[in-house]
């Protein structure tokens, strides 16, 4: 490959190395999916380090325009718009974001999701300082089109498609069937993300209440928040802002891995000359992982502390129940109960969140180690004492918050029956439900965890040299 670095410039030689592929990138010349040279053979041609290239295709990551599969190499992302000039990718009939919601909900909450999508491209901006282009069929498509067949182009375009649930959108043909096209063309895809609903107006126990339990779970069970306050914010405000910045970031992850799974290339064998970045990577990744695993052992345990907590303050207001007389007497305690969990149950929603964010954190790095295991294994036993060890941590993770998560699908159970005491129960006990639904939601990835980490150490078992028969 044609490359020059001007040693007299100012400019690091990582930074040239990035801005010649850049350039190369939004030039067309290197196409979405298309591998970079390998990092050594970039630096012998140039006389630089491996460190050195290497650090620059990090660099080319950063900004979106790269993906790297350790062990495998980096690619072009599929996305190669997202750090053009803003006067090329406004041109751009790409869509990151598509926009799915009820028209009645925008004339009534007086362009609350206009206003919502403004704020989330100034955030993107702030973020990335890019542009990101959103499908908002209010703009996107002409009065009169056939907007259903522009809807079903631009789902099958799009990387992230936004639901904005709430009792109208769950009341609209229209609606659901754009949900249910998205949940098409993303399994159509293979894609396991980017289905991101946000709740617009409480609607969960609409929601519950669907005939069809696989939508209603995927409604629920899919990277969803809560926006319904924002409405009600100024988006100038702190609140909606910091909001609005954490949906961003979400975004950007999700966009990051559906490049990888797009164009994930077929696995292949690395000779041991080569193997310098990839065992900086898996050793990186374990580090990563450690240290996310701690953080989320830690929010594990302060999320069954605080269900713990509930519990003890539940205990007195039932006896209190018990011994009540009279139906006002009773409602009188059910309210305090509700002043009393109310603090709690926000507390455990947030927590729940932030497990999630590590959980998916963490997944990431157990990904980047299983890339990376099958050629480690084959270099030497110190790697393969490595790789043991990282299994054994990954079984003993998923052995402690499958207790917890046994805890917490009890606790949900109990807590059932007492929504129906009175109304003013409704609003904690929802929470506290969205909490806890949030928080089993990782279940299915410990899981995976547990059978990945199962599935290598027998298959180095059964690659073990047999002993010679006498």
């Amino acid at each position: 490959m044609d490359l020059a670095i001007d040693r007299e410039s100012r400019v690091p030689a990582y930074r040239q190395v990035a801005d010649t592929f850049k350039k190369r990138i939004q030039d067309g010349a290197l196409r979405p999916g298309e591998p970079l040279p390998p990092a050594r053979q970039i630096a012998n041609e140039l006389g630089l380090s491996v460190p050195t290239v290497t650090r620059a295709y990090s660099q080319l990551d950063d900004i979106g325009l790269t993906f790297t599969r350790h062990g495998k190499g980096t690619f072009v992302c599929a996305n190669d718009t997202a750090s053009l000039p803003d006067d090329s990718a406004s041109t751009t009939n790409k869509n990151l974001v598509f926009f799915s919601y009820s028209h009645a909900d925008e004339e009534a909450s007086c362009g609350a999701i206009s206003k919502f999508r403004d704020a989330l491209i100034r955030e993107y901006k702030l973020q990335t300082g890019e542009l990101l282009d959103i499908f908002f069929d209010k703009d996107s498509i002409e009065w009169g089109s056939n907007w259903r067949d522009a809807i079903q182009q631009n789902i099958g375009a799009t990387f992230i498609f936004m639901p904005f649930l709430s009792p109208s959108f769950l009341n609209s043909t229209s609606c659901m069937n754009e949900f249910r096209s998205a949940q098409l063309a993303f399994d159509e895809r293979e894609l396991a993300r980017g289905i991101c609903p946000l709740m617009f107006v409480d609607c969960i126990d609409r929601i519950r209440d669907l005939t069809d339990d696989s939508l209603a779970n995927s409604l629920l069970n899919d990277q969803w928040r809560d926006i319904s306050e924002l409405q009600y914010e100024d988006p100038a405000s702190s609140p909606y802002r910091r909001a609005v910045r954490e949906i961003v970031k979400e975004m950007r992850s999700i966009a990051k891995t559906i490049n990888r799974e797009l164009f994930s290339p077929a696995p292949s064998t690395i000779s041991t000359n080569e193997d310098e970045n990839t065992g900086e990577g898996f050793l990186e990744a374990v580090a990563d992982m450690e240290a996310g695993a701690s953080e989320a052992t830690g929010a594990i345990d302060h999320f069954g502390n605080i269900i713990q907590t509930i519990g003890e303050l539940t205990t007195p207001y039932t006896a209190k129940l018990e011994e009540a007389s009279t139906f006002k007497e009773k409602l009188l305690i059910l309210r305090q109960y509700s002043v009393d969990l109310t603090p709690y149950a926000e507390d455990s929603k947030n927590v729940a969140i932030e497990i999630n964010s590590q959980v998916r954190d963490i997944d990431r790095c157990v990904g980047t180690i299983l890339d990376c295991i099958p050629n480690l294994i084959l270099i030497s036993e110190d790697n393969k004492q490595g790789v043991i060890s990282f299994c054994g941590s990954l079984l003993k993770l998923q052995e402690g918050a499958e207790i917890g998560f046994e805890g917490a699908e009890n606790f949900r159970n109990q807590i059932g029956p007492l929504s129906k005491l009175s109304r003013e129960l409704k609003n904690p006990l929802n929470t506290l439900r969205d909490a806890l639904d949030l928080f089993l939601s990782n279940r299915s990835i410990f899981l995976q965890w547990r059978n990945e980490a199962s599935r290598v150490l027998n298959e180095m078992e059964a690659d073990k040299p047999q002993p010679a028969k006498v």
